[in-house]
């Protein structure tokens, strides 16, 4: 566990499922509850579970973040690792989408960006959200990631289309 001034970073496991659970059932469309093909997926708890016991999942990549009480608050997972290009991509889940604005969330996010530049040697870390996505979008750029551009109505979701906007923070040591 690493502990922070106003986090907790632990890696992941079944008892976390609850909570995960509760992210993709609260009805909020959030790019990071997309699949790979950007569609929305609504997994049962107990495929939540399985996944987080899982030996196919890298528990190394998949964080928990709780509060200095030992609530647990959401998750970061590091993704899509590509080595030999040497970037990956950051996507947030938090159960309360205005702990985007706290420093606890900013701290996960930091945790997990030094984790990439410094122990895995990545050149930049990249995230996605929907355009509703206000807070993550405010927490990326207070902590340098650059914006890229974005994918206009790329996702339909409750109804409506979203944009998805791109960001990437690079390694200044590469």
């Amino acid at each position: 566990m690493i502990l922070r001034e106003h986090a907790a970073i632990r890696t992941t496991d079944a008892d976390d499922a609850g909570v995960l659970y509760a992210i993709y059932r609260s009805g909020l469309p959030r790019f990071s509850l997309l699949d790979t093909r950007r569609e929305p997926i609504l997994p049962t708890r107990l495929e939540i579970q399985e996944m987080l016991s899982g030996q196919e999942l890298n528990k190394n990549l998949f964080y928990a973040v709780e509060d200095r009480e030992g609530l647990l608050r959401g998750f970061f997972v590091l993704r899509g690792m590509n080595q030999e290009s040497g970037y990956c991509e950051i996507t947030m889940m938090l159960e309360d989408e205005a702990d985007f604005d706290t420093p606890l969330a900013g701290e996960a996010l930091e945790y997990v960006v030094e984790r990439s530049f410094v122990q895995m040697r990545l050149r930049k870390v990249l995230s996605h959200v929907l355009c509703r996505e206000a807070g993550a979008r405010r927490m990326l750029e207070q902590h340098g990631f650059e914006p890229l551009g974005a994918q206009r109505e790329a996702v339909y979701a409750q109804g409506r289309w979203h944009d998805i906007h791109a960001y990437a923070r690079y390694n200044p040591a590469r």
